[in-house]
């Protein structure tokens, strides 16, 4: 059957009537996948030969050579059989029918796109072509491709597929393509597409203006990432990195704050593309393009106004996000099961780390942020009538996250970023999160706090138990406060302490010395016998 395809294909290839040659071209299109090994390698030998000549020649009109470029596409998917087309000579036929090899005289239309599609499934299939892509010059003629004013939507999406493809993990050609001059290019397809967003028009088929907008974001932030790394930790070259891109930037805040918040998962492309993008850029580059911004700008008319917006924005994300991928409120019982479970289908750690960075870029790039973030991120009196990490607010999630063996990522995310919000100061932050939250984050940092010895006031003038966060008023069911405790009590505290230290240091959350075997070793606690015991418990 599979071998009359074939000679079904070179007997219609020549014939007047296309229609012959179409239905052979569908049927080796839905049978791709069930072509044997030894048909399949002649077949994309044969085709390939045919789109090479017969379009120059005018023999196939552009119907037939994108419906032959389709068929090309399903027979590529498996690179077993199709090993031709993966060649350097076949790569260089999908170049040219793509309008790579001469972009000068580029006409953008079904068959070339049909190309451009083909060729980017083989970059993505197999890095060997890449090199083959940048021989002939690929990547020069796809910047000139995307910088036409003209170019369509869906050349557009594929032309940034295949940079994005071709800059991952190659600092020559970020280094190449900048040299270009890819910044106001990416500017302009981010704000062309944006701004048709953002105008709520209809956005038809899979190839649209959000999927030009996500291509272009990945692709923007391989180039910014790349040329970081270049860098080499020096923050005047990072911050010369921000330079270069910042014509990006505004483009990127449209997205996040002008767009309105998704539900019931906010963290969705393109605004992980977007929150990917904005933490590679310094705080100071960010406010700059804030008001550069003609959108974003008519938002406020005071800073204060400014910073609530960027704040509540901000948070309004996480909360939601926390609520649609951790319903049950532990980030340690995730469900990655169950097919419609939302982690099974996200990874949890990746999507919520980004988020959290940049509120602490913003919140430790502008003191003045901190009392907004804190608002909503800290605990509130109410919060504090419960052990801080116990309640369903917010502030106890991110807390519950602070020691999180299974989202490393955002553990260390929201560490860092409670710590900013409580001016980087080691006292403050145990008694925001209390101790048995703060001390692996703390004794990791190489910072050395001791165990509390008892409870301290908060503003209002009420007492807080330090090793849980909530008010000691409020433990009456809980047992006595630490001020209250006899020595055997101390004690039992402290043991339990030391397991759950120990349980931190086993799961990988910590990896220092525990605090309390240090604190026991020192002396500042000690022992009871039984006599103790008895003259406590007499009294």
């Amino acid at each position: 059957m599979d071998t009359m395809l074939f000679a079904e294909y070179k007997e219609s290839r020549h014939s007047v009537n296309t229609n012959d040659l179409f239905t052979v071209l569908n049927k080796i299109e839905r049978d791709a996948a069930s072509i044997p090994l030894d048909t399949k390698g002649p077949l994309v030998t044969a085709l390939l030969d045919d789109l090479n000549t017969f379009p120059e020649q005018g023999r196939w009109n552009e119907e037939v050579t994108t419906q032959a470029l389709k068929t090309m596409k399903s027979l590529g998917r498996e690179i077993k059989g199709s090993d031709e087309l993966f060649s350097k000579r076949g790569i260089q036929i999908l170049m040219k029918l793509g309008g790579l090899l001469t972009p000068s005289s580029f006409t953008d239309n079904h068959s070339s796109q049909e190309a451009l599609k083909c060729l980017s499934n083989c970059i993505l299939l197999c890095d060997n072509t890449k090199e083959f892509v940048v021989e002939h010059d690929g990547v020069v003629a796809c910047f000139h491709l995307l910088e036409s004013f003209t170019l369509s939507t869906e050349s557009q999406f594929l032309t940034c597929r295949i940079l994005f493809f071709l800059t991952v993990n190659n600092p020559d050609i970020v280094q190449q393509l900048i040299h270009l001059n890819i910044q106001p290019v990416l500017q302009n397809v981010l704000t062309s597409n944006i701004d048709k967003l953002v105008a709520k028009e209809p956005q038809i088929g899979i190839i649209n203006n959000q999927a030009v907008t996500n291509e272009a974001l990945k692709l923007l932030f391989n180039l910014i990432l790349l040329d970081i790394r270049s860098a080499n930790n020096d923050k005047d070259a990072e911050e010369a990195v921000g330079r270069r891109f910042q014509c990006c930037l505004e483009p990127v805040l449209t997205i996040l704050f002008i767009f309105p918040i998704q539900y019931p998962m906010p963290l969705i492309p393109p605004y992980t593309h977007a929150l990917h993008v904005l933490m590679q850029f310094p705080y100071i580059i960010m406010r700059e393009s804030w008001y550069a911004n003609a959108k974003v700008r008519e938002l406020h008319e005071t800073l204060d106004v400014g910073r609530d917006i960027v704040s509540t924005r901000f948070c309004e994300m996480l909360q939601g996000a926390l609520a649609y991928l951790i319903p049950s409120g532990d980030p340690d019982d995730l469900d990655t099961t169950s097919p419609s479970s939302p982690a099974a289908n996200y990874n949890v750690d990746a999507t919520l780390s980004p988020l959290i960075l940049n509120i602490r870029i913003v919140a430790a790039g502008e003191p003045h942020f901190v009392e907004y973030f804190k608002r909503h991120m800290l605990p509130s009196e109410t919060d504090r009538k419960l052990p801080v990490n116990r309640g369903k607010s917010t502030s106890s999630q991110l807390i519950r996250l602070m020691t999180s063996t299974m989202l490393p990522q955002t553990r260390d995310a929201i560490c860092e970023c409670l710590f900013v919000l409580c001016n980087e100061d080691a006292g403050q932050f145990t008694q925001e999160v209390g101790y048995g939250n703060a001390i692996g984050f703390l004794v990791n940092r190489g910072i050395a706090v001791e165990p509390p010895q008892g409870s301290e006031a908060d503003d209002s003038n009420k007492h807080i138990n330090p090793i849980t966060g909530q008010y000691v008023s409020a433990e009456e069911n809980n047992g006595p406060s630490l001020a209250d405790m006899t020595d055997e009590e101390k004690e039992r505290e402290a043991e339990r302490l030391f397991v759950l230290f120990e349980r931190l240091k086993k799961n990988g959350v910590i990896s220092v010395e525990n605090p309390i075997t240090q604190a026991k070793q020192s002396g500042k606690f000690e022992e009871l016998d039984d006599d103790d015991d008895k003259k406590k418990s007499s009294k």
